[in-house]
């Protein structure tokens, strides 16, 4: 069978996760699998057993705008991902272009935005050529850069009569308005079939008016693979000697980190009062921020100095490539993801990989993969003072803390394994493709994930 996977991005963890996936369809499962990306490729250094395109990226009409306003195109600067373990990239506070977004009704937003469309299409329409070139051929699309336009191209797969599998890792944006519920809801009604990773998530399809029936619940992959990417020399307490080094840190000090993107969702306004009560008890204690900042970091900053944390804060916001991550995470005692909502995070797939526990709130398909007690702790969102008591527990016992992380690292390996995911989502594909009948239960669902449906 033939599959083109599609993921436009070429870098973060949808990108992370289409890598893995594909490694896993072409290894265990024997497919022809195809990944159709974005350019520059962030993992285009990394073991490949499978073929991979690049049509989505910038033209020479980006490159001309950005020279005329003197702006760094962004996908590039946060490139290389994969350098060398020896000689990673330099890792530095200073500011990113990535702080300073565009206006949105600026010329240079305007022009970056009709951009962004026109790299889309050819992207797309590169993909199109591809399934019309290879008949028989299941399109599994794992991002929409733009849901609105990028409708058109679905259709017109329709039209061709290629079958359309599509992963929501979110069912949701979790920052869109309300009016895009139709245009979500339009997009997974034309899709063939669609895959979620937690079981919350029927029931906010259900609320969309989707058909249930073509539905499957197929947990999301371990990033195992992807930290071993970046692996160093050394046990795990050498390792994280040099990435405290590298950052500035002293070596016993409790650091807690929060990765991923900035924004209101993720409760960085509610982690930041947390952590000013965990030093009033843990004065050594450093906390560091980690990640693109789309809507400017200054708000965040603001709150970090009105409360007295600059001189116990790192913020890197800006997209950081894997080294990057892997330092920051290798540095950590623990990670703290304080969501006001969620689906599922890969974010807590790259802690576990990295041997760290994770300090969550119960929110969407979050207490599905962290073990409250074994692999990290739950805590009620918009609880500053729980999440302080809960951070303050952990850090007080550094011996404990590791044992978690020790746990997680082996429940992602045998829970969250690609072979089994391979498997399930070869499933999906015959049975889009013909090969088997449409319909998969709820409680067929559940039984698949090992878990009892209530």
């Amino acid at each position: 069978m033939r599959v083109v996977m599609v993921e436009p991005q070429g870098q973060g963890g949808i990108c992370h996760y289409a890598y893995s996936l594909c490694a896993a369809l072409s290894e265990s499962q024997r497919m022809d699998v195809t990944l159709a990306t974005g350019d520059p490729y962030e993992l285009a250094d990394a073991p490949q057993s499978f073929p991979v395109m690049t049509p989505f990226g910038p033209g020479i009409e980006r490159k001309a705008i950005q020279r005329l306003l003197r702006r760094p195109d962004l996908r590039q600067h946060a490139q290389p991902a994969l350098g060398t373990a020896a000689s990673p990239p330099t890792l530095t506070r200073a500011e990113s272009p990535t702080t300073m977004p565009f206006q949105a009704n600026s010329a240079a937003g305007r022009a970056s935005r009709w951009l962004a469309m026109r790299e889309a299409d050819r992207g797309w329409r590169c993909v199109l050529g591809l399934m019309r070139s290879q008949p028989s051929t299941v399109a599994h699309i794992q991002w929409f850069m733009n849901p609105e336009r990028d409708r058109q191209w679905v259709d017109l797969l329709r039209a061709c009569k290629v079958p359309i599998v599509l992963t929501a890792h979110n069912i949701l944006p979790h920052d869109a308005p309300p009016e895009t519920r139709a245009t979500w809801a339009g997009l997974y009604n034309a899709a063939d079939a669609l895959i979620v990773h937690y079981q919350r998530a029927l029931d906010e399809l259900d609320a969309l008016g989707i058909e249930l029936g073509k539905v499957s619940v197929i947990s999301h992959g371990n990033y195992c693979g992807i930290q071993a990417l970046t692996h160093g020399s050394g046990d795990m307490g050498t390792r994280r000697t040099a990435a405290r080094q590298r950052l500035g840190l002293s070596p016993t000090a409790p650091v807690v980190l929060c990765f991923g993107l900035m924004r209101p969702y993720k409760g960085i306004q509610y982690l930041l009062p947390a952590f000013a009560a965990v030093r009033q008890q843990l004065p050594e204690a450093r906390l560091i921020l980690a990640g693109r900042a789309p809507d400017g970091f200054a708000t965040v900053q603001a709150e970090i100095a009105r409360l007295g944390l600059e001189d116990a804060t790192l913020s890197f916001p800006t997209y950081l490539p894997l080294h990057d991550a892997a330092t920051v995470f290798e540095a950590c005692d623990l990670v703290a993801l304080p969501y006001v909502e969620a689906s599922q995070s890969g974010v807590v797939q790259l802690a576990y990989a990295n041997s760290r526990p994770v300090v969550a709130t119960r929110v969407g398909g979050i207490p599905e993969a962290v073990l409250d007690g074994e692999t990290g702790a739950l805590v009620a969102p918009r609880e500053s003072d729980e999440l302080a008591q809960t951070l303050l527990s952990l850090l007080r016992d550094r011996e404990h803390c590791a044992l978690l992380g020790a746990r997680a690292r082996q429940y992602a390996e045998e829970q969250f394994a690609w072979g089994p995911i391979a498997e399930r989502t070869a499933q999906v594909y015959e049975r889009v493709s013909g090969s088997t009948p449409m319909g998969v239960t709820v409680a067929q669902q559940g039984a698949s994930l090992g878990k009892p449906v209530e």
